[in-house]
């Protein structure tokens, strides 16, 4: 690998002359096998010089990987601090696989023989093999507690047993030094539980029998590693669902909805993806089946995973403007005036011929708005004039069309904040459809942040292509200024809950 060139690349050259930065291998890698690889950059023409890249190495997937929330029993415990479930926990174990000699890290059954311990896996799993480290007080090799002849079973449903077949554990040293010395074939059998029957120990003694710790290797037949990941909020509702596929899979076969107990079959796809259009504010449960027709079992099921999507979509918050170009407010929100050129914008921007002035002068301070603001630091002012204009308009065009009959979106809504010199008549448009404000005439003069909600079902516009959204005000002379902030897609019918001035009766 390090000496391969493309005058001469042993055998090694996957790939020349690609701008990607990703490769996909052609081939299928071997599982549990080190691969070298480099990458060596090339210049711009005349020269293109050749930059040397370092090996970089990896290992390909193990056949069969640990078995996770393992849950444990037994038929008895010594004391309180030495149930069966340290021999799951990971309690005693160090970085290195070494197990410690604390009796609290560890599982010692109480007298009597024979003693069981008990496995649940939480679902079915292929199992490759059982690593076990025995029991390693630091006085094992005095007393000897640790499980010498064991036989062990498994089952699918806990109740019907298969003999794995009657095992020796190895001895345990009694020292930190302790590390799984005993490795149980399975062989690739299907099984929720499996059960150790402890018929002796190394001390020949009926005091107790014990376990350390105890690992379940299992080929991952199943689907894992889910993203978004397990429990994810704010998701948005375009959703793509990926997750790490089965070894054996064929086909997956993803299953959606809000019930974990009721999930329904959204689609089978042959690719470990799959794109789905959720609505805002809800929470989904998804689960994949792997899927294999000539195997035995044929399909293996996954974890239920859960995922949260985002309660609303925003449409402007108005924190993203600056007084720089191309990010300034009247470049997005159209006014009657427009905008002059710059780098960014040649030619400029044409104005709607309307009254309105969209933020404030930017040679005098912050275009935007800073002091009334709904929520953030940031909200839009509109001064209007319809002296000379019969409406006064502040116009967005989206960059790419909106669809707002998806995701469950129900309420179009916007915070306004009046001022008392206001006057007309404020409306909103939708692509071509015009919306007057439906509360009262004076609330364009209220000094305070209030809620316009707009069912969109009966505003009658096409809501499948949403082009331009405009804010307004109409009105013979009409004239003041409006501020607008929090313009947002909901998917519940909006409540007015208008603030009430309590006055100043039985205030001291």
């Amino acid at each position: 690998m390090s000496n391969a060139s493309r005058a001469d690349p042993k055998g090694v050259l996957v790939s020349q002359g690609q701008t990607d930065t990703t490769y996909a291998p052609s081939i299928r890698l071997e599982i549990d096998r080190a691969y070298y690889w480099r990458v060596d950059e090339v210049g711009a023409a005349p020269g293109n010089a050749t930059v040397k890249g370092s090996v970089w190495s990896f290992t390909a997937e193990a056949y069969s990987i640990p078995v996770r929330n393992v849950t444990a029993k037994a038929s008895s415990r010594n004391g309180p601090t030495t149930g069966p479930e340290k021999t799951v926990d990971g309690s005693g174990l160090a970085p290195s696989d070494q197990h410690s000699t604390l009796d609290a890290d560890m599982w010692l059954s109480g007298p009597g023989s024979p003693q069981w311990i008990q496995y649940e896996f939480g679902k079915t799993v292929k199992l490759d093999q059982m690593l076990v480290w025995n029991s390693n007080q630091g006085y094992e090799p005095l007393f000897g507690f640790g499980a010498k002849q064991v036989v062990v079973d498994y089952s699918a449903d806990g109740q019907t047993w298969s003999k794995l077949g009657e095992f020796e554990f190895a001895r345990a040293p009694g020292t930190a030094a302790c590390t799984a010395d005993t490795k149980v074939p399975f062989g690739g059998v299907t099984a929720r539980y499996v059960k150790l029957t402890i018929q002796s120990n190394w001390g020949n003694l009926t005091l107790g029998f014990g376990l350390s710790e105890v690992r379940f290797l299992a080929v991952p037949t199943s689907a894992r590693e889910p993203d978004p990941a397990d429990g994810a909020t704010n998701v948005a509702p375009a959703i793509t669902l990926n997750w790490r596929p089965g070894r054996e899979a064929g086909t997956h076969e993803v299953y959606l909805g809000t019930d974990p107990n009721a999930l329904a079959l959204a689609a089978t796809v042959t690719q470990p993806s799959l794109e789905m259009s959720c609505n805002l504010d809800e929470t989904y449960y998804w689960k994949v089946n792997e899927v294999n027709a000539v195997k035995d079992p044929a399909s293996w099921e996954s974890d239920v995973w859960s995922l949260s999507t985002q309660p609303y979509i925003v449409l402007d918050d108005f924190e993203s403007y600056t007084n720089e170009s191309p990010k300034r407010l009247f470049q997005t929100w159209i006014d009657g005036l427009g905008f002059s050129p710059d780098d960014f914008f040649p030619e400029g921007g044409k104005g709607n011929d309307s009254g309105a002035l969209v933020g404030y002068d930017p040679l005098a301070g912050d275009i935007v708005e800073t002091v009334r603001v709904n929520s953030g630091s940031q909200s839009m002012p509109i001064f209007c004039d319809n002296s000379t204009a019969s409406f006064s308009e502040a116009q967005h065009t989206f960059a790419e069309p909106q669809d707002w009959s998806k995701y469950g979106i129900k309420t179009l809504s916007l915070a306004f904040h009046g001022d008392p010199n206001n006057t007309g008549q404020m409306y909103i448009k939708i692509n071509s459809t015009k919306i007057p404000y439906n509360g009262k005439t004076e609330d364009i003069k209220r000094t305070l942040w209030q809620p316009w909600n707009i069912d969109l079902a009966s505003t009658g516009a096409n809501l499948t292509s949403i082009t331009k959204l405009a804010i307004g005000v109409d009105g013979a002379a009409a004239a003041g200024v409006l501020y607008i902030d929090d313009i947002r897609l909901y998917p519940q019918a909006g409540e007015l809950i208008l603030p009430v001035d309590p006055g100043t009766t039985g205030l001291i």
